[in-house]
This record gives C-alpha cells, structure tokens and sequence, in this order.
C-alpha cells in the first residue's frame, strides 16, 4: 500500500524500489529505519509503497487505507477551502469509512499510532470523524444519520484553515488575543460552509461545525449556549473531539497517557457532554481484554491479568520479565499510558531492555 513519508515508522518494510530526484535509495523489502525516514524526507519522497513484513502482508487494512486519502482530502482541503469537488470526494469516503467501521474494521486504539505532529490538525480532523462513526453506531443511528454525523466530524475543524499558521502551530502559550482568534474557527468553518457549499450539507452538519465546542453548562465557545441548544449529533463529536485531542502530541505538548484521558473524559459526563454520551463513547473504546498487552506511565510494559468491573480502565497487569503485578486501581501513581500492538510488542521484545528476558505470564 501507498502512504505519505509522513506515516513511515521504523519496522516497516518497502515493497518496491525507492528512487529520489537524484537516483536510486533504498530496494525492494528493506526493513525501514528512523534514519532511512529522514534520507527519504532529505530526497523529497513524498510516498512510500509499505508491507507489514517482506512475506507482502500489507501494513493496514483497508479501512487505514480509507483513512489516509481522507486525511489527503482534509489537507487539500486546508490548502484550498473553496474547491467543491474535494467536499464531494470527502462525502464519499465517509460513507465508505461507516461501512468498514460498521464490519468492525477500525482500530480505535491505535488511532493516533501514525500522526505526525506537524499533521496533527488534518489527521485529527479525520481521527475524530472514525470516534464518532463508531459512537454512532453504538447508539445505534441508521447509516444516514451516520454520514451526517461524519461529515460534520470530518468538517469540525475546517474554520481553522482561516486561522494564521503562527498562531495554529505556536508551540509555547498563547496570548489571550490569540486565544481569542483560535476560538473564532467554529464560526468561521460555519461561514465557509453556509456561504459556498450549503447545497451539499444540512443543519445537523452546520451545528456540529459550529457548536462542537459549546458545553452543557453554558461554559463553552463562541456563543455560550447550554444544553437546551446542543444537539446530540454535536455532544458526539464534541466528546470524540475532546479524547482525540488529550491522546495526540501537540506542538505545545506530549500526549497524555491512556489512563488519564479516561479519567478526563470521565468527569466530563453529566457537566460538560451528556452522561449518556459519555457513557457510551466509554464503553465503545473499552478495547482492553485480559491478555492484552499495555506500556504503563513507569515505563514497564505488562499484560492484563484481571479486569475489574468497578474500575474497567485501571485493571491488574503483570509485568514482562517479571512475577510482579500492580493493581492500578489501587495504586494511582501508575496509569496505562498506551495499548499495544502486536508490532508494539514484538519491537518492545527486540529491543535491548527485554531482549534477553523471558515473559512471565
């Protein structure tokens, strides 16, 4: 499969010969290196043909396939706001992101797993739209409501592409000014819609663009409404939007782990989003089973042993290597900072640290 240079990660395998402006780089099936990454980003190469391994197991399914072009459609779209045939292609590929979200393809987990910080806006754009597809579903909305709830997701942010890159990209703190400009996006992406495309939207879109950043209590941005006024198309995008943002780097700051984004997510419910929203959305991205492999905030990395009913997001885990367990519901200095993938684990396991330990499980 095709991806942008910006989604290479070391462990990935080249399925075809790379060339650059000045000749030959890297051959067929060669195992991808963080140094190979910055010789192909010094030689211009934009994309990237990738296996999972050299067997030919392709990296990702078909629906991170789907995810890729619509991010590509989010960026031209950033680059060039008033090109109607993007938002019909855009249109497009929400509808094929809910089938494959609905056949259970979508990895939630991972979601963030190939987001490069300085394409955080677009790859959260798209990110956001998959939470509330599969919120969405979860509350059991029929496909054309779904495609709403998408495009207005996928459209959330749009107002942004007004916003001047010096303040969107500033990596310290903002001025109040500049707060004050940021929080303008939803109204602008309200305006950019309404005025040149309102033939191809309806109102569930245009309030979710709007009022993604309004809360229940009257807290939020720009007009203040309170629940009266937010429907719950925009709650699901608003919480989806809220999680995606607390579990992505930024250019100000790391992510923060797992754990605490729950618990973020969770005193939200009832104050800020609707209780049932967020108890939905929860229970919807609760992908941890026991066996499943998890990195906590010590550093360790350890499997699920037990799940706790009371307490779902901070289960027991054994640590690799190690007879050692820690009851996380217990012991609130250590949080999971990410769930694992299999590629995680094995590249966890060849690294220096485990490579000579044996797991204890």
């Amino acid at each position: 499969m095709k991806i942008p240079i910006m989604y290479l990660s070391p462990g990935m395998y080249v399925s075809k010969d790379i060339y650059g402006s000045r000749g030959f780089l890297l051959k067929k099936n060669t195992q991808i290196s963080q140094k190979h990454i910055e010789l192909l980003k010094n030689h211009g190469v934009k994309l990237v043909n990738v296996y999972e391994d050299s067997n030919g197991a392709l990296i990702d399914s078909i629906y991170n396939e789907l995810r890729f072009k619509t991010m590509y459609l989010v960026e031209r779209w950033f680059e060039d706001p008033n090109k109607k045939h993007i938002l019909g292609s855009a249109i497009c590929q929400v509808g094929k992101l809910v089938n494959e979200i609905m056949k259970g393809n979508a990895n939630i987990e991972c979601l963030t797993e190939l987001t490069s910080i300085g394409e955080y806006t677009y790859a959260h754009s798209v990110d956001v739209c998959v939470l509330s597809l599969s919120l969405g579903i979860k509350l059991g909305y029929d496909k054309k409501t779904l495609l709403n709830i998408g495009i207005g997701a996928l459209l959330h942010d749009i107002g942004k592409s007004k916003i001047p890159d010096d303040i969107l990209n500033k990596s310290n703190a903002l001025t109040n000014k500049e707060y004050s400009i940021i929080k303008t996006h939803p109204v602008l992406g309200y305006k950019i819609i309404l005025e040149d495309f309102k033939d191809h939207v309806n109102n569930d879109i245009l309030s979710i663009i709007l009022n993604h950043h309004e809360r229940i209590d009257g807290s939020g941005y720009m007009r203040g409404i309170n629940e009266n006024d937010i429907d719950e198309f925009t709650q699901i995008v608003a919480i989806s939007d809220i999680y995606n943002a607390l579990i992505s780097d930024r250019v100000y700051r790391k992510a923060i782990p797992f754990s605490d984004a729950i618990d973020v997510v969770k005193g939200l419910g009832g104050i800020k989003v609707n209780k049932n929203i967020v108890s939905a959305f929860l229970n919807g991205i609760d992908n941890m089973q026991i066996g499943s492999a998890v990195l906590l905030t010590s550093g360790d990395v350890g499997i699920i042993y037990d799940i706790l009913e009371y307490n779902k997001f901070r289960p027991i885990v054994k640590i690799f290597g190690s007879s050692k367990t820690i009851n996380l519901s217990k012991d609130k200095s250590i949080g999971i900072a990410k769930l694992l993938t299999s590629q995680d684990v094995r590249s966890i396991l060849e690294s220096k640290r485990y490579a000579t330990k044996s797991m204890a499980i």
